[in-house]
């Protein structure tokens, strides 16, 4: 079966079990990844309000949800489907008319609060200037002005204990989560239950979650005191576990005393990554290596973005854009996304590479048509 992982994933900022749209923004600047507050656009698979999500913030692959009492990540993916709902080439890759119809998978984990303040105050930082109108379901008819916010904040969650969720859009945290224990805390009050995983289980310090398509996993990279910066040592403890959940603490040789501590959670999926050029790039298989390697291929018809100095081909063979022509490419990803190479494979009409694979030796083996 192809399917769109990742590397491979148009991001309009949306999830798409919300069955929104975005039809005004109200500034010609892009707008960054950032907490949207729930005004009636998010909705269930039922098209129901989902009223217990506050703000959700949309990324490439994850969705995060706060609550009152906790927060989800849910994880996605896209399968690129034929008409009939079958996995199939398009003949004419000019053809607009043929639509590009995706199935979305998602796979939720939610993470409550034990034990926490139910009644803290929630307050938000960072607002933008913009904002956007989404019509769904669960707006009026005359929709919702949705506003945006770079930070959201649980004051007092736990006793002397706040909580922060910060986006950062353009880093490689484009989400972090930090506990602020202040002085005099006990951290070991904070218990968080993580439900829905396949599988959940604790290794080198990390929280290892198996989900239907992919691996979420949260360590904590940095935990300091915030008045001089000296790095603490925090780490995750079990305390408990079922079929379906864990629950975690968190344990520091740090005694309770009169300066703040910052413990920083980071959640990620491993990488991932854009790749083409400014017209239409569609992926038609992958495959790894023994060393972690990926190597991807499928159609293109960008002239620019594609190869590499040095490949087998280096410029687009397909003729002018805009016609049925296209090219088939080949591109070698790393294990941490980062492009090693990539060529065009074409001549002056339509190719696409539909299958790729590799073997024990390093050779790379592209099947497809031309």
């Amino acid at each position: 079966m192809k399917k769109l992982l990742l590397i491979a994933l148009t991001t309009v900022g949306l999830n798409a079990k919300n069955l929104a749209q975005v039809v005004q923004n109200k500034s010609t600047k892009q707008t960054p990844y950032s907490f949207m507050e729930n005004k009636g656009q998010i909705i269930d698979q039922n098209h129901k309000t989902n009223s217990s999500v506050l703000y959700q913030l949309s990324l490439p692959g994850l969705n995060v949800s706060l609550k009152n009492n906790g927060f989800s990540y849910d994880a996605w993916m896209a399968e690129d489907l034929g008409e009939d709902g079958n996995l199939k080439s398009i003949s004419n890759l000019d053809d607009k008319s043929i639509p590009h119809n995706y199935n979305y998978k998602f796979h939720r984990v939610d993470v409550e609060f034990l034990g926490a303040n139910s009644n803290c105050k929630i307050i938000t930082e960072g607002k933008a200037n913009d904002y956007a109108m989404y019509y769904t379901s669960g707006t009026p008819e005359e929709g919702a002005k949705v506003y945006h916010y770079e930070k959201v904040i649980y004051k007092n969650l736990y006793s002397n204990i706040d909580l922060e969720f910060v986006s950062a859009p353009g880093t490689t945290k484009p989400v972090e989560y930090n506990f602020i224990a202040h002085a005099g805390a006990d951290v070991s009050l904070i218990k968080m239950r993580y439900t829905g995983a396949l599988s959940s289980k604790l290794k080198n310090g990390a929280l290892i979650m198996k989900l239907a398509h992919t691996e979420l996993i949260e360590t904590i990279p940095a935990s300091w005191i915030a008045e001089t910066h000296k790095s603490v040592n925090v780490n995750y403890y079990q305390l408990a576990q079922d079929h379906n959940s864990i629950t975690l603490g968190f344990k520091t040789n740090m005694p309770n005393n009169y300066q703040t501590l910052i413990i920083d959670p980071n959640p990620n999926l491993d990488w991932g990554t854009y790749y083409g050029g400014a017209n239409e790039d569609g992926c038609e298989s992958i495959c790894s290596d023994t060393n972690g390697n990926i190597y991807v291929t499928g159609y293109t018809m960008s002239t620019s973005s594609i190869s590499t100095t040095g490949a087998y081909q280096t410029t687009y063979g397909g003729g002018s854009t805009g016609t049925t022509a296209g090219d088939a490419f080949l591109v070698k990803l790393n294990n941490a996304g980062v492009r090693q190479w990539g060529t065009y494979l074409g001549g002056s009409y339509q190719d696409r590479g539909t299958g790729v694979c590799t073997d024990t030796n390093g050779n790379v083996y592209i099947c497809g048509y031309t």
